[in-house]
């Protein structure tokens, strides 16, 4: 976190004082840590300075600090078949109970270039259907190119959880031609479905 300390206004200092190691007694002993990471995740939410060709370096790779937990199962999407994988996890527990808000956020794994187009120039948009057929877009947060592949986080709002059952999603990367913005690319997935609790 230190590297990206004068972006984000936070400081977080575990390291020894040769600079070049973690000290385990301030990583071990430090009973404010987890509220510090608190704080800083609040910092990273105010500038929100991750997502987008246009995002200035290291902000391009400042969203893997939401990924927390590291293990969380994301959701995969195959480009070719156009099939989102839904982790066992959230298929059978669901992505939350009715009424939570910001309380989940649904990582999507994909690889990061489609024939000739590379998917981190599109506008990425997951489309997704309430139970009463009602159509909602949402775009993504920390999106995150990581060598040939593509990451990229959905909130899950209240919005989301309003209702019990199932809900229906795909995800859609659009891109538009610079000079008449025109769509000159277009990729959808097969839909998916996610149960509120």
């Amino acid at each position: 976190m230190l590297y990206d300390d004068d972006k984000l206004r936070f400081t977080l200092n575990i390291l020894d004082d040769s600079g070049l190691a973690a000290d385990e007694s301030k990583v071990n002993a430090n009973p404010n840590l987890l509220n510090s990471y608190i704080n800083f995740l609040n910092v990273l939410g105010q500038n929100q300075p991750t997502g987008g060709a246009e995002a200035e370096p290291p902000y391009n790779r400042i969203s893997m600090y939401l990924r927390i937990p590291f293990n969380e199962p994301q959701f995969n999407i195959n480009t070719n078949t156009r099939i989102i994988s839904v982790p066992g996890a959230f298929s059978g527990n669901g992505i939350g109970v009715v009424g939570d808000h910001l309380a989940e956020i649904l990582f999507f794994k994909t690889p990061r270039f489609f024939d000739a187009m590379d998917l981190y120039l599109c506008e990425i948009r997951i489309v997704w259907q309430d139970i009463n057929g009602e159509q909602h877009i949402y775009h993504p947060i920390a999106i995150d190119p990581e060598g040939d592949e593509l990451t990229f986080g959905w909130v899950i709002t209240k919005d989301v959880t309003a209702h019990p059952g199932s809900i229906q999603f795909a995800i859609e990367f659009v891109h538009r031609d610079s000079v008449s913005t025109d769509v000159d690319f277009r990729l959808n997935t097969q839909a998916a479905y996610l149960n509120v609790q």
